[in-house]
């Protein structure tokens, strides 16, 4: 007689794209690039149990991640290792100490970089909100639109020891039940490490009015530059500057601040990821590495090549091969 199926899911994988990483979070539409030159490799450990969701992910590049929170969910996020994370939209620096609120309906763009450790649970925001206010009365004045971070978070440590539990029992077939006791602890825990915390926001945010400037540039100019490369149009930074009226020397350090790039680096970046991309998903049998680069504005195909290998550390070839298998 079959067992019955555990009443949760869990997934171990270790993922060797950008792309992967974003493609195993289907609760949320994620862009995930690789900005830092090197062979990807990375881990994601997720645990699904209904009323709420545990993912946990590292790295070995540097990556920018872009997404916006559904209607009805928020996440509660913080780092599980010693690395600071180097920028979580308009706040930078920010360290192990911190807990990220990431309210419905919010868009996010994370600079984080190699080697960071990060766990974030996913739930109803009206729960999160109701044990907030029901453990802490100023929380009632807490009705969160935008990227809220409490400083100096005292039991973060308790919380990666409890999600390293909660995995664990999650990929085991048996003790169903030791895991489904521990959702509502856990989800005391977390409600208690936010009201322990000294203080919201705190003073690592950056100006806002120029941060909403910024990002209201950078967001529009990327999805300038992917317009034209799926119409297979090069775009210089002549023509952002044209079509978004500022300085060639204004642009550089927006993207600089944002993502430690030149926009030249970031669109040279992006038609690599791209070309990755259909490279390690090919549309026919019969595609060759020329259809593809060329496709993506890369017509120097000895220059592709290297650009390639020094970015993912291995040839397109390779890449198109395995794809072939």
């Amino acid at each position: 007689m079959p067992l019955n199926p555990p009443p949760w899911t869990f997934k171990d994988c270790e993922i060797h794209d950008a792309s992967e990483q974003a493609a195993l979070q289907r609760w949320l539409p994620l862009s995930c690039r690789q900005i830092s030159s090197g062979r990807f490799l990375g881990h994601y450990r997720e645990v699904d149990l209904g009323s709420f969701l545990l993912v946990n992910e590292c790295q070995n590049q540097d990556v920018v991640k872009s997404a916006v929170t559904p209607q009805g969910v928020c996440t509660l996020s913080f780092i599980a290792n010693e690395h600071n994370l180097e920028r979580f939209s308009q706040y930078r620096g920010s360290s192990k100490s911190a807990l990220y609120l990431l309210p419905a309906d919010t868009e996010a763009d994370i600079l984080a970089p190699k080697d960071i450790e990060t766990i974030y649970v996913k739930l109803s925001q009206d729960v999160l909100m109701e044990k907030l206010r029901t453990v802490n009365e100023p929380f009632f004045q807490l009705n969160p639109h935008f990227l809220q971070v409490f400083q100096g978070a005292k039991h973060i440590e308790k919380l990666t020891e409890s999600v390293r539990v909660m995995q664990f029992l999650a990929s085991q077939t048996i003790n169903t039940q030791d895991l489904l006791k521990m959702r509502k602890p856990f989800l005391d825990q977390l409600v208690l490490a936010v009201d322990a915390c000294d203080s919201v926001i705190g003073g690592n945010a950056l100006d806002m009015e120029d941060w909403y400037r910024r990002s209201y540039i950078i967001t529009q100019a990327k999805h300038y530059i992917d317009e034209c490369l799926h119409k297979g149009e090069n775009v210089s930074v002549v023509d952002l500057c044209e079509y978004f009226q500022v300085s060639a020397r204004t642009l550089q350090y927006y993207f600089q601040v944002e993502y430690g790039l030149t926009p030249i680096s970031y669109i040279r970046i992006e038609r690599l990821n791209r070309a990755r991309a259909d490279l390690l998903n090919p549309v026919r049998s019969d595609v060759t590495v020329t259809e593809i680069a060329t496709q993506w504005g890369f017509y120097h195909l000895s220059q592709f090549s290297k650009d390639y290998f020094s970015f993912f550390g291995e040839k397109p070839s390779q890449t198109l091969g395995n794809a072939l298998g």
